[in-house]
């Protein structure tokens, strides 16, 4: 599934689930400009049902900050599920912690 940003900007985000677990695999770079779309997308309440999200990391080269504060954002409200972020290389981990993400959600290699 993939989201709208802007004319010819595409969200690299696709979603699958296993019931109880969201799988987000994102791709690419995630530029500031998607950083709304992201969150929005992120808030859409048939992910709600889940006890787990996973974030695919793996494919990302680079992540604007704005877009891990919303990240961030998403995976602080008090009704969100557990996160956990998976293959992000050296430099998307790196913002992931600036932003703050490591105090809500756990890292993998």
């Amino acid at each position: 599934m993939t989201t709208s940003t802007s004319p010819g900007q595409q969200l690299p985000l696709a979603i699958s689930t296993d019931g109880e677990r969201v799988i987000m695999t994102f791709h690419g770079v995630l530029y500031s400009s998607m950083a709304l779309a992201l969150e929005e997308h992120l808030q859409d309440p048939r992910l709600s049902g889940s006890r787990e999200w996973l974030l695919d990391m793996g494919a990302v080269e680079r992540i604007d900050l704005v877009c891990a504060y919303a990240l961030l954002r998403v995976a602080g409200a008090a009704d969100a599920p557990s996160m956990r972020v998976t293959h992000a290389n050296r430099r998307v981990e790196r913002t992931l912690h600036h932003a703050g993400l490591h105090a809500v959600a756990t890292f993998d290699a």
